[in-house]
């Protein structure tokens, strides 16, 4: 197993939901945070030969929401999503 587990620039992701204040959300309005997750894992497929059959995405709170965002943008990246505890 690999478990690799990104911090939020600030705090939160860019989860395009607006939740996280105006100023945090005035910070974040750049940063694509699905892009990156995607990123990650092609590089990690790439260096460790990860299974692309076995690759989930899964997180809790503000990450929570930004799963739901990786979903809807690209839902064939991971095999699997997992939002735990998102409003």
């Amino acid at each position: 197993y690999i478990v690799v587990a990104p911090n939020a620039l600030g705090r939160a992701f860019n989860d395009g939901s607006g939740r996280a204040g105006p100023a945090i959300d005035k910070a974040l309005k750049d940063i694509d945070d699905a892009a990156f997750f995607a990123a990650l894992k092609q590089r990690l497929s790439v260096e460790y030969a990860i299974n692309p059959d076995k690759n989930y995405l899964v997180s809790f709170s503000s990450g929570g929401a930004l799963v739901q965002r990786v979903t809807l943008q690209q839902v064939d990246a991971f095999s699997a999503y997992v939002s735990v505890s998102c409003l």
